[in-house]
C-alpha cells in the first residue's frame, strides 16, 4: 500500500500522505471514497483510481483535516465546495509558479536591499 509516502503539516500537525492502488476507500460510515482524513492518526490515503483527480481529493482531505483541527463544523458538501473553488484557483492560477516567482523576487528584493545598504553607508563615509 505504500509505494509513496510524504507528509504535509496541516496546522502544525504532521499528517502523513499515502497513495493506494486500491478502487476505494471506506469511510467511517462505510461509504466508499476516493479519499480518507483519517484524524486520530493524522493521515490523508488517497486512491489512485482517477490519477487526474488525486490532487482535488488531497484538497478536499486537507480541507477535511482543518476542519477537525479548528471545529467549524463544516458539513461535507460544505467541504466540496471549498474544494473545487480551491482547486480550480490553484489550477487556473498555476499557484506553485507563482510561489516560486514570488520566492524569487523576494530573495532579489532581499538582496537588492543589502546592496542598497552597502552603496549609503559607502555615501555616508
Amino acid at each position: 500500500m505504500k509505494p509513496f509516502n510524504t507528509y504535509l503539516r496541516i496546522l502544525g500537525r504532521q499528517y502523513s500522505i499515502d497513495f493506494t492502488d486500491a478502487d476505494y476507500l471506506m469511510d467511517i460510515d462505510g461509504k466508499s471514497a476516493a479519499g480518507i482524513c483519517n484524524h486520530w492518526e493524522q493521515r490523508i490515503t488517497l486512491a489512485r483510481r482517477h490519477p487526474d483527480k488525486v490532487k482535488a481529493h488531497l484538497v478536499h482531505e486537507i480541507f477535511e483535516a482543518i476542519a477537525e483541527v479548528l471545529p467549524i463544523g463544516l458539513s461535507e458538501s460544505q467541504i466540496e465546495m471549498l474544494e473545487a473553488g480551491w482547486f480550480q484557483f490553484l489550477k487556473e492560477n498555476n499557484i506553485y509558479l507563482l510561489w516560486e516567482a514570488i520566492d524569487a523576487a523576494y530573495e532579489e528584493g532581499c538582496q537588492n536591499s543589502s546592496r542598497n545598504e552597502e552603496r549609503i553607508r559607502r555615501e555616508e563615509r
